[in-house]
């Protein structure tokens, strides 16, 4: 977290002025706050993706099992600000239970966090940023598809379904394409 965002802040600084806000309102709040107080346009994008999907990995942590399509979904939808969001999670956890660093639920945040930290940082291009298999192209050329908004709504089913780990190869994702459209 000794990272810093544009010009001379720490990325720490920002998180915590923007885990303030969100208490006060929501992303577009946080938003018009950071714009107000001089933040640079891509601290504001950053403190609003933040505020947007504060509550998501409390989510998460709820559901039977994370998977590696959900994992996939967060870092998509987050970007870098999912690295964030894991910290402002484990802070709220552990202000929210008022916990002892040794109780059995702080353990399980750690290793609910820790789970997202090693996809991100151990298997990045196998689950949160996985090489593309098949392009629009193809999908125009093998499916006779025109140019629109389906060629990247299937681009990205071949790209999530990748991540869950259902499809490896070039042909694989033209068959799961074919099933799709059938």
């Amino acid at each position: 977290m000794s990272q810093f965002t544009s010009g001379d802040r720490q990325r720490l600084v920002l998180l915590k002025l923007v885990a303030f806000l969100c208490g006060v309102g929501d992303a577009g709040l946080v938003g018009l706050a950071l714009r107000r107080l001089r933040f640079s346009r891509g601290e504001v994008d950053l403190g609003r993706t933040i505020a947007a999907h504060r509550g998501r990995l409390g989510q998460l942590r709820a559901a039977e099992a994370v998977t590696r399509r959900d994992v996939y979904r967060f870092f998509r939808d987050t970007g870098e600000a999912g690295l964030d969001l894991l910290l402002l999670f484990l802070a709220e956890q552990l202000a929210a239970q008022e916990m002892s660093p040794n109780s059995e639920q702080w353990k399980r945040d750690l290793e609910f966090a820790a789970a997202f930290l090693r996809d991100y940082y151990e298997r990045h291009a196998e689950v949160v940023s996985p090489p593309r298999l098949i392009s629009g192209d193809d999908l125009m050329e093998t499916f006779g598809l025109e140019e629109g908004p389906r060629l990247g709504e299937l681009l990205e089913a071949v790209r999530e379904a990748q991540a869950a780990g259902e499809i490896q190869t070039r042909q694989e994702a033209l068959d799961y394409v074919k099933r799709i459209l059938r």
